[in-house]
């Protein structure tokens, strides 16, 4: 009711701007027989103005309007104000109506667009940038009520489905694999016609041609599809095609084209920057790759070129073995040998003691070639364990020689790598065969101590002692301390000589161990009779 008591539902339409057949008929038409869905929503604020006073507006409002053939995605706005008589009373209301489609929509679009070129921006390959942009397509189906992305095949006339939206793959209306060559007219999306000739496709029969497909925000099924060719590799030659339904409450106007044709080149800016992102990291990982196979070729090579200066270094001690040895002796034995042969006659006594003091250099010479061949291939390593194999290999060196050894082994042994048993193995060798050649010891003690963490081994001898240079390389022409330095600097470990004149030498080595520890402890064996036995 108003103030003087009428219904306010009562107002009359008295004017209508515009003329002719519609202006006859609508003039003088309560309100509510103009429209009762406009009056369901517009009445209310009609009656607060025309009570109150003043003006009000209703924004974009949507209704499905019935034109074209179909109920059409209209927006109107509402601005009503009061009209005042003489006293300032108000007699009536003016309302305004204006049509806002075209704005809602386009702003509707452009926020679309807007989402759609911020997909992908994570994506680590071509397949997830397609599936975050139709993801994001999925939230506008509004316009948009269901999409599919199709690469072409370009061994087979066939496109193949990378991703949908809103639509399930594998469905009559999504299938897996589209053959380039169907019937025309039959089932199926035209996807080759648009990729052959790079035009934009319109499919308006969707309604006979598939079961309903998804309609979006609407209720009704979309009529009809753009299928759009996409070019993601070379400009003008498509190799895939973007399926986009249209909205049952549009027409496919110029204005909606150009806008499935924008979703289509932004869709190739997502295409087009994971692919960029994938061969970057692809590139990133193939420098890796190289970077670890270079890495591991001069680790080979590291390991090649230790071997052969291995092999050089052991046919190096071959060598001087022969030269300083083996050569010397056969040389001495020819030349007794001549020296005897006239005295075989003459005088037989002195060529017996000749002959004698020959066989005594061809069995010395003899142990000196086993002993060249045990330096050249130590078989001890794989004999027995490895505090056996250190003594069996000190007593070998000494095998003939006039010194009493000593060998003393203590705690609780750690498993050492064959690398490290080779070392210590030939440093005790070298250690005990300078002391038979140069030390004239009679007496050797050699030690073998396992620590928490460390292995010590100490060769003691009794003989002659030298003054220890600093740097083992000023030893000429002798290389067994240069050797032994050479080898516990393989494998980490350090090597110190004490010695004096008329004192004897010691040469200790010291090794870092790591790894499980057997319960295991060892003897001491005081001489070398009992250790052999």
């Amino acid at each position: 009711m108003d103030e003087h008591g009428q219904e306010v539902s009562g107002l009359t339409l008295n004017s209508l701007s515009g003329g002719g057949e519609m202006r006859r008929r609508l003039v003088g038409l309560p309100y509510p027989q103009l429209s009762p869905e406009v009056w369901q929503r517009v009445g209310p604020l009609l009656e607060d103005v025309e009570q109150r006073g003043g003006s009000a507006v209703l924004e974009n409002q949507l209704f499905c309007i019935h034109r074209n053939g179909y109920a059409e995605e209209t927006y109107l706005s509402f601005r009503c104000s009061a009209v005042p008589d003489h006293a300032a009373n108000v007699q009536g209301v003016m309302v305004r109506v204006d049509e806002t489609t075209d704005q809602v929509i386009s702003a509707r679009r452009d926020a679309m667009l807007r989402d759609l070129s911020t997909a992908g921006t994570r994506a680590h390959s071509v397949e997830d940038a397609c599936s975050d942009a139709l993801e994001f397509v999925s939230q506008h189906s509004t316009d948009i009520p269901f999409a599919l992305l199709y690469v072409r095949n370009p061994k087979q006339r066939e496109a193949c489905l990378v991703t949908t939206a809103a639509l399930a793959a594998g469905t009559p209306a999504s299938p897996h694999v589209l053959a380039f060559d169907f019937a025309r007219g039959g089932a199926g999306w035209p996807v080759a016609a648009a990729i052959e000739t790079n035009r934009t496709v319109i499919v308006d029969d969707l309604l006979t041609r598939f079961e309903p497909l998804p309609a979006g925000d609407w209720p009704m099924a979309p009529r009809c599809a753009a299928i759009v060719p996409l070019a993601t590799r070379e400009r003008n030659k498509p190799d895939g095609a973007l399926i986009l339904g249209v909205s049952a409450r549009r027409e496919l106007d110029t204005a909606y084209l150009d806008f499935i044709e924008l979703v289509a080149k932004h869709l190739v800016g997502v295409i087009t920057a994971g692919r960029q992102r994938e061969e970057a990291e692809r590139a990133a990982v193939n420098r890796a790759a190289a970077k670890v196979a270079r890495t591991e070729s001069r680790a080979r090579t590291r390991v090649l070129k230790a071997r052969v200066d291995g092999v050089l270094e052991e046919r190096t001690r071959l060598a001087r073995e022969i030269h300083d040895t083996l050569l010397q002796h056969v040389t001495g034995i020819a030349l007794q040998l001549r020296a005897a042969l006239p005295h075989i006659q003459t005088s037989p006594d002195d060529a017996l003691t000749t002959l004698e003091r020959v066989a005594d250099l061809a069995e010395n010479t003899s142990r000196e070639a086993r002993q060249v061949v045990w330096d050249m291939r130590p078989g001890a390593l794989n004999e027995e364990e490895f505090v056996r194999a250190v003594e069996i290999t000190a007593h070998r060196t000494l095998a003939g020689a006039p010194v009493a050894l000593q060998f003393t082994a203590s705690g609780r042994p750690s498993q050492l790598d064959e690398e490290a048993q080779r070392v210590v193995l030939r440093i005790v060798q070298e250690a005990m065969a300078n002391v038979v050649r140069h030390a004239a010891a009679n007496a050797i003690r050699l030690t073998l101590s396992f620590g928490a963490r460390r292995l010590r081994v100490a060769v003691t001898d009794d003989g002659r002692g030298f003054n220890v240079e600093s740097d083992f390389r000023s030893y000429a022409g002798h290389w067994g301390l240069v050797g032994m330095q050479e080898r516990a600097d393989q494998i980490g470990a350090s090597l110190r000589v004490q010695s004096a004149l008329h004192r004897g030498t010691t040469v200790t080595f010291d090794l870092r161990l790591s790894g499980p520890r057997a319960k295991q402890r060892f003897v001491t064996r005081p001489d070398r009779e009992s250790a052999i036995a």
